[in-house]
């Protein structure tokens, strides 16, 4: 008896100790739990609009959670609110779906991913939170995106109807259906607009400019261009326009475009809006062009020599080896053909385009005048491509400019012998290049009379600078001989 005594004595401990673990496990693994997202981010949003977003709540443990409700420290401008009619229970492993809906108030800060205030969730067994955030767009938006293009005037973009060169109503996100091409100018359209509503807001929009990045696209650099600036009263909106070049030599993809509209609000405030569209650069099947045609010196005298350069490539999908080249004006005796030209497909290499110098002799037999020089660029020889036309102005030979014809004299009437008047002055007018104009005399040649008529340079000592000084002097002499006379006389008496 004693022993079965002091064995229940040495189980007792033991049996409490594991009994007591069991317990704490057991309460342990019944905890509450909830799994709820890290943040909730309503994203893009502008001022005065309204945004929701859902969110999710897990229990993920063994007791269910009772009386669970939603609520939020956030201020009450962004007026929040959730789709939940009233408290809910949730049993381990169930999970419950809610909305929540803000509104940015027109006043609010601009600014990336901005935390507003938490979510907070009670519960009967245990609390929890998380934050808010909202990315707010500022006091400008863009109403509307139109994109048009202006094409090359090389001979392969002479073709009717079947491109589309002007979209509307472009959206951010866009991938544009457009025909964009190389050497081609595509115009933004862009219309901004101020949402502020009214005074209190204290925003006009000042200084609003659009800029726009087509990235990659300059041989793996960005072109940059920007609008025209503008002022957006309150509520007002205006368009806002730039032209950009796509380069000649370019790669056919998709290129990212970035619409930044950017403006400063009265309060000192900075406002933007962000837009990202995707653009197509599509290349015809075979399309070759000069890059330019001109001349070293122009205008030359007969006799000289002078250099054209052409430059060609290709824009095309294709290489291209049976090209052929033309330079031709049939009066300065041009008439240069280069055949089987190769230029391989863009990739910014040598290989896809071709410069060429060309002489061309004006020999002095050429008159003096302007000759337009034809370059054409044939596709298989035969197909003309693209063709351009520059001007050589030659002058006469030894560098003498033309002779300028003057304007024939009028002819006058022949009036009666008795009424007409003799002239003893002809006037003649230098002829241009003179050093001055000559009054010249002559008498009237016979009729028929071949004979140059005679002219002599007639002067008159009254227009001679020393006229008046010397009639001043004689009578300043008569005077003094008077008045000695006068006093040779008074001292007689």
């Amino acid at each position: 008896m004693a022993s079965i005594m002091t064995m229940n004595k040495v189980l007792f401990w033991p049996v409490i100790a594991a009994l007591s673990l069991i317990f704490i496990a057991g309460v342990a693994y019944a905890a509450p739990s909830y799994s709820l997202p890290s943040e909730l981010n309503f994203g893009d949003a502008n001022r005065n609009q309204t945004v929701s977003r859902t969110f999710t709540v897990t229990n993920n443990g063994d007791v269910a959670l009772t009386n669970i409700l939603m609520s939020s420290n956030v201020g009450a401008q962004y007026n929040v609110t959730f789709d939940q009619p009233g408290p809910i229970t949730l049993n381990p492993a169930a999970s419950q779906n809610i909305q929540a809906t803000i509104r940015v108030p027109a006043f609010a800060s601009s600014g990336a991913n901005i935390t507003i205030g938490n979510i907070q969730l009670a519960s009967d067994q245990l609390n929890s939170s998380f934050p808010m955030k909202v990315t707010v767009k500022g006091g400008i938006i863009i109403n509307e995106l139109r994109m048009n293009v202006d094409y090359s005037p090389s001979y392969a973009f002479r073709k009717s109807g079947d491109r589309k060169d002007t979209v509307s109503g472009i959206s951010n996100g866009a991938r544009l259906d457009l025909d964009v091409e190389p050497d081609s100018n595509v115009t933004f359209e862009i219309n901004a607009e101020n949402l502020f509503q009214n005074d209190e807001d204290n925003n006009e929009m000042r200084d609003v400019q659009a800029t726009i990045v087509i990235e990659d696209i300059n041989d793996g650099e960005d072109i940059e261009v920007e609008t025209n600036t503008v002022d957006l009263g309150l509520t007002d909106n205006q368009w806002l326009t730039a032209k950009a070049h796509i380069p000649k030599r370019v790669e056919q993809k998709t290129y990212t475009v970035q619409i930044v509209v950017e403006g400063d609000g009265r309060d000192g405030s900075s406002h933007n809006v962000d837009w990202e569209i995707q653009m197509p650069v599509t290349k015809e099947t075979h399309d070759i062009r000069f890059d330019y045609v001109n001349i070293g010196k122009n205008p030359v005298q007969c006799g000289e020599s002078v250099n054209l350069n052409a430059a060609l490539y290709n824009a095309g999908r294709n290489g291209e080896s049976d090209l052929k080249l033309e330079i031709v004006n049939p009066d300065l005796g041009l008439n240069y053909v280069k055949s089987a030209i190769f230029l391989d497909i863009e990739k910014f290499e040598e290989e896809s385009s071709l410069q060429e110098t060309i002489p061309v002799n004006v020999g002095k037999g050429v008159k003096p005048g302007v000759y337009p020089i034809k370059a054409n660029l044939y596709w298989q020889n035969t197909v003309l491509f693209d063709e351009r036309t520059i001007s050589l102005e030659v002058l006469p030979c030894g560098g003498q400019q033309p002779a300028i014809e003057l304007p024939a004299a009028p002819v006058e009437e022949e009036k009666p012998a008795e009424k007409q008047e003799e002239k003893d002055n002809v006037p003649v007018v230098a002829a241009p290049g003179g050093n001055s104009q000559e009054t010249v005399a002559g008498e009237k040649a016979a009729e028929n009379d071949e004979e140059p008529i005679a002219v002599s340079k007639e002067s008159s000592f009254r227009n001679s600078p020393l006229y008046m000084p010397l009639i001043i002097g004689a009578n300043l002499i008569v005077l003094v001989g008077i008045l000695g006379v006068v006093v040779y006389f008074a001292r007689k008496k």
